[in-house]
């Protein structure tokens, strides 16, 4: 029989300081440059805000669970659209202590949201502001395990090892094509049914668990064994989590020992802090050396970038995984693989982090463009890409504000155009709209010459040559880009 404690209304609580599409463009860009960024904001609150609400508010209220949202920021300046998006139980909103480092500015800002919290409720998930979901957190069945004992739950995270085309034996490299249901780069055979994959870029991945090595970071060589201890073992994804409230308020410990961690974390060899001072690092040393056995940890089967990702990397989508096919194993992959698994050490909290089937070269992620993933994937990917164009539209911006050189790239258009018919209000993850026959038409070989040119983006529809078009969008694109700014 539920408790009261269950049957409570669960809590979400939103901290930290909120991003801007672009790298360059934030606090200390010029004056003039200032409401540019607050236009990005609020467009980055809007976009994140469609996917946590309905993966995470509405989800939990068909289960019939309740979900109160709690706010702290670092941004005064968004208080009324935060209010406006997510109507939240309770919210603050300071300036930014300037004189605090940003790991530590995170946690004040987690102690803070959190401390607003009911100490009656069963469990708390706590994000950063930026969070893109594209599939629902399971607050129901977590629920069902708050009471046992105190526990953390953690989202599933890998790190990217090869693509298609980059550290993989020449001659396994069309098998990670294959598997995505792409020809390899140069092939233009039209026998074998394959797309061409002329969209993002129709290359698969092959995973790892995370490593301070694809960080280009390593442990002090001086402190025994940390290289072994470390490498595998020093990295937890820091977007969000869920937990049991004194689990969630025990990271509050980061802030208020932001020195004491930090001092720890370089005696087991990680020197690099006093430079890389990342919450990935915190995270672990809390979880694996100051929680230790006191607390369940465990992880979500939520994927990054296949299950979620974050509102200003929108353009990138989302992946799916595809098996390789039996007759293109990766043999040569696999043994290296085989071997580096065997050598590395994880520390066992952290073991689930990277599921071991993505590590053995038997199963690919492939981007959503790519005839291996389901339509509901490609659907979900485009839907969070025109709501984030409609977050930017209403701030008096464009699509080409969240790419990283201020236009749309050519592949990208051309799918956004195939998928005209999705719009982006309420159907991200979810869509009753089928696209087979379009995905069917795809993987159909494509004609040659002349018609294959055109079909591969080479020329447009006038016959003029696509780079020359592309240029003049590109021109046009910076032109309205200034007028924004």
């Amino acid at each position: 029989m539920p408790t009261d404690r269950q049957t409570a209304p669960q809590r979400l609580c939103l901290c930290g300081r909120v991003a801007s599409w672009r790298n360059g463009l934030n606090d200390h860009s010029a004056p003039d440059q200032l409401a540019l960024l607050n236009q990005s904001r609020r467009a980055i609150v809007r976009t994140a805000a469609e996917g946590l609400k309905r993966h995470v508010v509405a989800a939990a209220h068909l289960a019939g669970l309740a979900v109160d949202i709690f706010i702290h920021s670092w941004n005064p300046e968004l208080a009324e659209t935060f209010s406006e998006v997510y109507r939240p139980k309770a919210s603050l909103h300071e300036p930014v202590h300037r004189k605090l480092r940003t790991v530590s500015s995170l946690h004040l800002s987690l102690s803070r949201v959190v401390a607003m919290v009911p100490k009656e409720i069963a469990l708390v998930m706590v994000s950063r502001h930026d969070l893109l979901l594209y599939e629902d957190v399971p607050l129901p069945s977590l629920l069902a395990d708050a009471h046992a004992q105190p526990s953390l739950w953690l989202p599933q995270s890998c790190q990217h090892r090869f693509s298609a085309v980059d550290g993989v034996p020449i001659a396994e490299q069309p098998a990670m094509f294959e598997a995505c249901g792409c020809r390899p780069a140069g092939v233009h055979v039209a026998s074998d049914g394959a797309a061409d994959c002329v969209g993002l870029s129709g290359k698969g991945w092959l995973m790892e668990s995370p490593s301070l090595a694809r960080l280009n970071l390593r442990a002090d060589a001086q402190v025994p064994k940390a290289t072994l201890l470390l490498e595998h073992s020093l990295y937890v994804l820091d977007w969000w989590f869920v937990a049991t409230p004194a689990v969630a308020s025990s990271f509050a410990r980061i802030h208020e020992n932001f020195s004491g961690y930090t001092h720890e974390l370089r005696a087991r060899g990680a020197s690099f802090v006093r430079v890389r001072s990342w919450s990935h690092f915190y995270w672990a040393h809390h979880i694996t050396h100051v929680l230790r056995e006191s607390v369940a940890v465990r992880f979500m089967p939520l994927l990054q970038a296949r299950d979620f990702g974050l509102a200003r990397f929108v353009r990138f989508g989302r992946d799916c995984e595809a098996p390789v096919p039996a007759t293109g194993r990766l043999l040569h992959t696999y043994l290296a693989t085989s071997r580096k698994l065997g050598a590395r050490w994880v520390h066992p909290t952290l073991h689930d982090q990277c599921p071991l089937r993505l590590q053995t070269s038997s199963t690919i992620m492939c981007p959503w463009d790519t005839p291996a993933c389901p339509a509901r994937v490609a659907e979900s990917a485009v839907a969070a890409i025109r709501v984030a164009e409609t977050a930017l539209r209403r701030e008096g911006l464009d699509l080409t504000h969240a790419m990283d050189r201020g236009y749309v790239p050519r592949g990208l258009r051309k799918q956004l155009d195939k998928y005209s018919h999705i719009g982006g209000g309420g159907v991200i993850g979810s869509s009753d709209v089928s696209l087979g026959a379009e995905r069917n038409q795809r993987a159909e070989p494509q004609p040659a010459d002349s018609s294959r040119r055109a079909h591969d983006g080479h020329a447009d529809a006038g016959g003029r040559p696509a780079r020359r078009t592309e240029r003049a969008a590109k021109d046009k694109s910076k032109k309205e880009i200034r007028r924004a700014g």
